[in-house]
């Protein structure tokens, strides 16, 4: 049997309908953009801390990678936050990226630590996290994956105490937690508990939920998470099924617009039932002058920041004024970008 993983048990626990799909019938997933940068980011981490380890450095914020391979630009932002915010002791490093395997309650198991460090007799794992906020010292306590490395920490190791560090790469920010023998039994207990729940599974029924966004398309459709049940709410039963189904529903509808999206991009806007799809010119304005620009729209009688804290439909009033309309024109640049997006339909187009 092959090892189980941290990615494993949450996939089951999201929904037991996508870890069947994914683990058991192999089919693929295709990476979001957000899984990408992430991936990206551990990858120049990791070979950031390989250089200070050779070199013997704390830091280093003059180095790149050699020749990068097209990485896009926040995965190199994420590097370089890391590098403003970290310094290391090499001879404290244990392991970089690495992969460490355990026996919990009779099941191999398999993990991938970022960094893996040695202080005081105390090992230190820390991960990288890409998320756009920072989790509260409740949720890394709760985040089963951390617990989940230190039982690996201690499998592989011995250790019956370890620190775990999620840092959060965007704020240059970590929180920390401590796990002791009491807390890596609890974990163990957990972790059995639900490989039982995997290995007893027979319906796989879906769960629908916020990572429904992620679902592979040939599993989204004909989700049976979306009922033929009348649109109607009688109780919390019923507001919690269509909550449901609207988040499958999105994931759908996302998957769709993707598909046309492509499709006009080549052949051209498509009309149907008196909408128009397809790439559309959007226009407004930037301001090129922000001195002048405040000082015309205050001649205008204008409190120049509440216009900044509205859309562009009330600057395009002012524009409209004859008496400012040059003076504020002069201050700003139209700006023309195409989207994707659905209008009616117009005649003879």
């Amino acid at each position: 049997m092959e090892a189980y993983s941290y990615t494993k048990l949450n996939t089951y626990h999201q929904c037991p309908r996508r870890y069947r799909a994914r683990y058991l019938d192999g089919l693929p997933e295709r990476e979001t953009e957000a899984l990408l940068i992430g991936r990206e980011a551990h990858e120049l981490i990791a070979a950031y801390l390989r250089h200070l380890v050779e070199e013997r450095l704390e830091t280093d914020v003059t180095w790149s990678p050699p020749d990068p391979p097209g990485y896009r630009y926040e995965s190199t932002m994420l590097l370089r936050e890391m590098q403003a915010s970290v310094a290391i002791h090499p001879e404290r490093v244990v392991a970089v990226e690495e992969a460490v395997e355990a026996d919990i309650g009779g099941r191999r198991f398999l993990g991938y630590l970022d960094l893996l460090e040695l202080s005081d007799d105390v090992p230190i794992v820390t991960d990288w996290k890409s998320d756009q906020r920072v989790r509260t010292q409740a949720e890394v306590e709760r985040d089963l994956q951390m617990r989940l490395y230190a039982c690996l920490v201690r499998g592989a190791y011995g250790y019956n105490l370890v620190r775990c560090r999620e840092h959060f790469l965007r704020f240059r920010s970590r929180v920390e937690m401590e796990a002791g023998a009491e807390v890596m039994d609890r974990t163990e207990e957990e972790i059995a508990a639900l490989v039982r729940l995997i290995e007893g599974e027979r319906e796989w029924a879906p769960t629908p939920g916020t990572h429904c966004a992620w679902c592979p398309q040939q599993l989204s459709e004909g989700c049976p998470a979306v009922s033929e049940s009348p649109v109607r709410i009688g109780g919390v039963d019923d507001a919690r099924r269509l909550a449901g189904e609207i988040l499958v529903l999105e994931k759908q509808l996302r998957d769709r617009k993707d598909a046309l999206k492509a499709w006009t991009a080549i052949e051209g806007p498509i009309q149907v039932g008196g909408a128009e799809f397809g790439h559309f010119e959007s226009r407004g304005f930037r301001v090129v002058d922000w001195p002048r620009f405040f000082s015309a729209v205050e001649l205008a009688g204008e409190d120049p920041y509440e216009v900044l804290s509205v859309d562009g439909r009330r600057v395009g009033r002012l524009l409209r004024g004859q008496l400012v309309e040059a003076a504020i024109r002069e201050t700003m640049e139209e700006t023309i970008s195409t989207t994707f997006r659905s209008r009616r339909a117009r005649e003879g187009e």
